[in-house]
């Protein structure tokens, strides 16, 4: 595509829609009329004029280029035709990156950089609070993740209206029950084990072991069935992290 031509046109076409003269978009922006005809003629604009050329029309500089905005269809597409899953994953992470800075801007005419981490950085953070909600996005080199949520400041008391919830961060204090949740994050999660292991890998008795299984079984990280050995049934479980679950020890990581 010729930039050139195309931005040329699309000057002169929401000129005339706007049923402006030259003189007028040329005093808008600073510059003569002669340099708005000359680019109505298939000149270029200084990059700088361009947010003010795109204010005048009250448009964007994508659409001065002849940039449509992406539609759901597009988004659609952008995501379904990449070639990987890294690729589809990167690519919607874009997308969430992009709308946490258009909720900040507000200003179609002028479309950020796109969030890099510059050396000796290790994450970067944008956090939105609107009447609407609150959105927040991790830039990070371990694990970024993307946060939307609805305005619930009328329902902060609702939010801990839960007669378990002390109970969930006192199993949390244990050191048995989180020493158990971390080695078993850094186990295949897929691998079947007997209460057995814990009590040979983390050193528990019968007891404590049990003990902690059974608080496992309660926040539904831990799935069992039974087995029979040599004529002998023994409980097997397997680990079933709740992406809720998880995402909670990201975000406790930030209050640390």
């Amino acid at each position: 595509m010729n930039h050139t031509n195309t931005i040329s046109q699309n000057i002169a076409k929401l000129r005339h829609e706007k049923q402006a003269k030259q003189e007028e978009l040329a005093n808008y922006v600073g510059v003569s009329a002669q340099a708005v005809s000359k680019w109505e003629n298939g000149g270029m604009p200084d990059a700088d004029l361009l947010p003010r050329i795109a204010d005048f029309f009250g448009t964007s500089i994508d659409a001065l280029f002849g940039r449509k905005p992406m539609e759901s269809g597009d988004l659609w597409k952008a995501l379904v035709e990449s070639t990987s899953e890294d690729q589809t994953l990167d690519r919607a992470f874009e997308i969430c990156e992009k709308l946490v800075q258009a909720l900040d801007s507000g200003d179609a005419a002028n479309e950020p950089v796109p969030i890099k981490l510059e050396d000796g950085l290790t994450s970067q953070f944008i956090s939105i609070q609107r009447n609407y909600g609150f959105a927040k996005i991790a830039i990070t080199k371990d694990i970024p993740y993307f946060l939307l949520l609805p305005d619930f400041s009328e329902k902060k008391a609702k939010l801990f209206d839960l007669a378990s919830l002390p109970d969930l961060f006192a199993d949390l204090g244990d050191h048995r029950f989180f020493e158990t949740i971390v080695y078993l994050m850094k186990r295949e999660s897929n691998k079947a084990f007997s209460s057995n292991l814990l009590t040979k890998k983390l050193g528990f008795s019968e007891t404590e072991t049990n003990a902690v299984i059974e608080k496992l079984r309660r926040y539904r990280l831990l799935s069992s069935n039974t087995v029979e050995i040599d004529e002998e049934e023994i409980a097997m479980y397997k680990v079933e992290w709740p992406q809720s679950f998880c995402a909670m020890i990201r975000f406790a990581r930030e209050l640390l």
